[in-house]
């Protein structure tokens, strides 16, 4: 198997038909099924990044409190406003990104 670094940029011989494939799939712009497509958009997103920091800020202005813990669950909208996918979005169904027209 051909290991891909920087310094080696294989060649057409060098590419296995399922390599290629996988090529194709990731240019491929039409969503495939169990694949990661954007879910989170707009003012839902920005929402997410600011109440994640919030969160993240809050735990490190009380990092000894008791239930202190807590706010290391704004690593969750952090995350899912970042990257813009959400999971339980994904399962339900739900898509607050704009429609192209």
């Amino acid at each position: 198997m051909t290991r891909w670094t920087h310094s080696r940029i294989p060649k057409c011989d060098d590419v296995t038909d399922n390599q290629r494939d996988s090529r194709y799939l990731a240019l491929n712009d039409e969503p495939k099924e169990g694949v990661m497509t954007k879910n989170v958009g707009g003012i839902d997103r920005v929402l997410r990044i600011v109440i994640g920091l919030a969160l993240l800020a809050g735990y490190a202005m009380n990092p000894g409190g008791g239930y202190s813990w807590l706010y290391l669950l704004g690593i969750v909208p952090l995350a899912t406003g970042l990257i813009g996918w959400c999971p339980p979005y994904a399962i339900l169904g739900f898509n607050t990104c704009s429609m192209k027209k």
